[in-house]
């Protein structure tokens, strides 16, 4: 990183890559809380049909990430950060101003389309802005913003659609995303793009590393996309149908879905502290064990075990998100840095596409998602033997002979 740029504007940098990690996952997450407003006004149609009306977002949303990465390492990190925060308020309001599902599914899937910058593109420029000592508690703090998004999404969404309609859900957002872009041209200038191209944090480890680093972590991101996005499309609805005496309403199911997800959020902070303090690899080890258990739990839970198991289920995944991006930060060369994060990004978006179907078909052929859960749970297992073959401990550069601890 350049020793010129201000640590003011480090900051600054940081400041608006978490907020658009928030808005990134929270546009993401309007239309799965929604659709029970569009059951109630089309009973003819689906739980399962409307969901699917979403398959071009989550399509696109990964195959995005691969051009996204790639022109933020071409051209400009901040300029495509600048299309972002634009491009996601204008999809929202296009959506919003729907009158077909035709139209609704163009929408979503061009709010899919811009949702496909942030990682590859504002991740990198978060971790080159951040300091050595602080790497694990700066990524931490960037998955809080970004699952307390996830986490508030149902709640926020659910509260507008029953108070004022579906559409302002999507308007909502859309306005502030708008105010947020206009604010990062102005706060951050194109000098930024210094602070942007080199990372502190990476270091020339041996190749056999890296490629056993790499292959464990992009295994392991497939498996943990499916259960990302199953789970966050899929909670409102399990959650209407495990707590039926609860759970009346698009508000009720979102906050059941909020107080959830809050849970892996905050927990963020505590695991990427202790990156900072315990190799990646132990904590990867612990946060995708404590996934594995919760998702086994879920898949037959019923009452208020529903949400507990969800909520074990969801420390995991989110703690596992952090370990990864801290994966990526010192692993990955600084000139492919933006290209392995669409890579990840890719992954983990492009399974949404039969995840999104597999939930949809699943449910209108059961009635439920008990199967859905158990495939979720399989992948939970896969995602901690990953885990049992990562380095406990960073193994040493090429260049020394010594095993130091990761930080």
């Amino acid at each position: 990183m350049s020793a010129n740029v201000p640590e003011s504007l480090k900051r600054r940098i940081i400041l608006f890559a978490n907020l658009g990690h928030a808005l990134d996952h929270y546009i993401m997450l309007i239309y799965p809380t929604t659709i029970l407003a569009l059951e109630k006004a089309f009973p003819e149609v689906s739980y399962g049909a409307l969901l699917q009306l979403s398959l071009g977002a989550f399509v696109l949303i990964g195959l995005g990430s691969l051009p996204s990465g790639w022109l933020g390492d071409k051209w400009s990190r901040r300029g495509m950060m600048i299309i972002f925060f634009f491009g996601a308020g204008l999809a929202c309001l296009a959506t919003a101003a729907t009158s077909s599902f035709v139209a609704l599914a163009i929408g979503l899937a061009a709010i899919g389309l811009v949702a496909s910058i942030y990682h590859p593109v504002g991740a990198p420029m978060m971790v080159a802005s951040a300091s050595p000592e602080r790497l694990g508690r700066v990524i931490g703090l960037n998955g809080v913003f970004g699952n307390l998004a996830i986490a508030s999404a149902p709640f926020i969404t659910g509260a507008i659609t029953d108070l004022f309609g579906w559409r302002l859900a999507f308007i909502v957002p859309g306005v502030a995303a708008l105010a947020i872009g206009a604010a990062f041209v102005a706060s951050v200038p194109d000098a930024a793009e210094r602070s942007t191209r080199k990372s502190v944090h990476a270091e020339e480890y041996s190749r056999f590393t890296v490629f056993r680093v790499f292959g464990i972590l992009f295994f392991c991101t497939f498996a943990a996309g499916l259960i990302f996005n199953v789970a966050s499309v899929t909670f409102p609805k399990l959650f209407e149908e495990r707590l039926p005496d609860l759970v009346h309403s698009a508000t009720a199911a979102g906050a059941v879905t909020t107080a959830v997800t809050i849970v892996g959020a905050l927990a963020q902070l505590t695991v990427g502290r202790a990156m900072d303090r315990f190799s990646l690899g132990t904590v990867f080890l612990v946060t995708s064990g404590l996934q594995m258990v919760g998702l086994f739990f879920l898949a037959d839970a019923f009452g208020f075990a529903a949400p507990s198991a969800a909520m074990v289920a969801m420390l995991g995944q989110f703690g596992q998100v952090t370990v990864n991006e801290a994966m990526t930060a010192k692993y990955a060369p600084d000139r492919l840095r933006g290209r392995i994060y669409a890579v990840r990004y890719f992954l983990n978006f492009a399974v949404a596409a039969f995840a999104v179907t597999m939930a949809a078909k699943m449910h209108d052929a059961t009635g439920g998602f008990t199967g859905t859960y158990r495939i979720l749970a399989i992948c939970g297992a896969l995602i901690f033997l990953g885990a049992l073959l990562f380095p406990r401990r960073d193994v040493a550069p090429s260049t020394r002979t010594s095993v130091q601890p990761a930080e």
